[in-house]
């Protein structure tokens, strides 16, 4: 099963995640009051350079995927309006590889693996 946190805001999402972190993965939107989905991955990897994140974004334009790939460490980039069980998927996916890859490394479990390094 999962744990889920949900924001509104950006601001409020960065402060829970400073005192609550490391996550297995962050849906993150692009679109977000005070920083952008971009600028909130930014000011996460200071915290974290290994966090794994999903953006979601209803706006597909080469600039917007620009700035999230920029940003680092995304798993995938899925556009709205989404599947929810597309969205389960890439999550159960992303948890398997990092439980595969502490298995074969013989290194504990945690949110701070990241599979494909």
């Amino acid at each position: 099963y999962f744990n889920v946190v949900s924001f509104n805001e950006s601001q409020k999402a960065l402060e829970f995640y400073k005192e609550n972190q490391p996550f297995h993965v962050l849906l993150i939107d692009m679109q977000m009051p005070h920083l952008s989905g971009a600028e909130l991955i930014k000011q996460i990897k200071l915290i974290n350079p290994h966090q794994a994140c999903i953006i979601m974004t209803g706006y597909t334009q080469k600039e917007n995927i620009q700035q999230a790939l920029k940003a680092g460490s995304l798993i995938r980039i899925i556009k709205k309006p989404f599947d929810l069980n597309d969205v389960l998927k890439t999550i159960i996916y992303w948890c398997n590889s990092c439980w595969i890859k502490s298995v074969t490394q013989n290194i504990p479990y945690s949110p701070n693996i990241y599979p494909y390094n």
